[in-house]
């Protein structure tokens, strides 16, 4: 199995995770004690009915409602730690322990999502480099500052393994390409009947350009900021060797809520990017105009 084939984020949550809804569990806490209630005033008619608990002044409405936030902070918990053990789902400290079942640590100030990968990646460089992802995760646990790497078969016995750094220009260091051509060249790591070259990717300059309509009654500043955080979260999850950029994506990206068309001239295509092939972007130009 290709562990690096699997994109965590198309996985559902697990079911032993609850659904949290406070209105469902006071439901279930009132129709309990009210049932409870029942049952003690049927042997003793003396005592009161309860038609007030309906009230958010009813004392034992404040108290079913104090019990179920509890319930649900305590739900949250549980799943909280359940997803803590996932590897989809882990954080921090979560990610150190499931990467030490692999003997893989942390790199010094590397970020949660690249430590999440390269643990993704562990059980296929187990043997050797021999698969794609041992040979990303090889190339990633050798420089840290590399934010991607890919591997291709040029011809029988060939691998090219583009390293992808993780400034602006996307071109990685020299210190970078020589830690992952020794980690890659070390006779535990490398298959036996592989030469393995390891090269930096082909630039291909992206601008984006495109004209925002508005009504007149948002405040623009607001609107701005959502398109402009929006862009560059589509961009970021973009950030790989081999990548679509989709036209469709960066339209979705600039219609945020205040937001009446998009006209998005550049690219005037899809960004379809070979293996060894990096997107740069070289200007993002969004005019802003009023909708009549």
């Amino acid at each position: 199995m290709r562990f690096s084939s699997i994109d965590f984020a198309q996985l559902a949550p697990p079911s032993a995770v609850d659904p949290l809804d406070y209105e469902t569990i006071y439901a279930e806490r009132r129709a309990v004690f009210l049932e409870i209630w029942d049952a003690a005033r049927a042997i003793d008619p003396t005592l009161p009915s309860f038609d007030a608990i309906g009230l958010e002044s009813d004392p034992v409405a404040m108290l079913l409602q104090e019990s179920a936030y509890r319930e649900l902070i305590l739900r949250q918990l549980v799943n909280d730690r359940t997803l803590s053990v996932l590897l989809p789902y882990a954080q921090g400290g979560g990610i150190d322990l499931l990467g030490a079942n692999f003997g893989v640590a942390r790199a010094e100030a590397e970020d949660d999502t690249r430590f999440r990968r390269r643990v993704q990646l562990a059980p296929e460089a187990l043997a050797s480099a021999g698969t794609e992802g041992g040979y990303i995760f090889h190339a990633l646990t050798a420089a840290p500052s590399v934010l991607d790497a890919k591997p291709e078969s040029t011809r029988p016995g060939r691998v090219r393994v583009t390293i992808m750094g993780a400034g602006e220009s996307r071109l990685p260091t020299e210190a970078d390409t020589l830690a992952v051509r020794s980690r890659l060249a070390q006779p535990d790591v490398k298959p036996l009947t592989d030469m393995v070259s390891v090269a930096p990717p082909q630039i291909v300059p992206l601008v984006v350009s495109a004209t925002v309509m508005v009504p007149a009654g948002p405040d623009l500043a607001v609107v701005r900021a959502r398109v402009d955080a929006a862009l560059a979260e589509y961009l970021t999850s973009r950030n790989r060797l081999g990548a679509l950029i989709a036209r469709s994506g960066i339209v979705g990206a600039l219609h945020q809520p205040g937001v009446v068309t998009v006209d998005l001239t550049s690219p005037a295509a899809d960004l379809v990017l070979a293996a060894n092939e990096a997107w740069r972007l070289d200007g993002v130009n969004v005019t802003y105009g009023v909708a009549s």
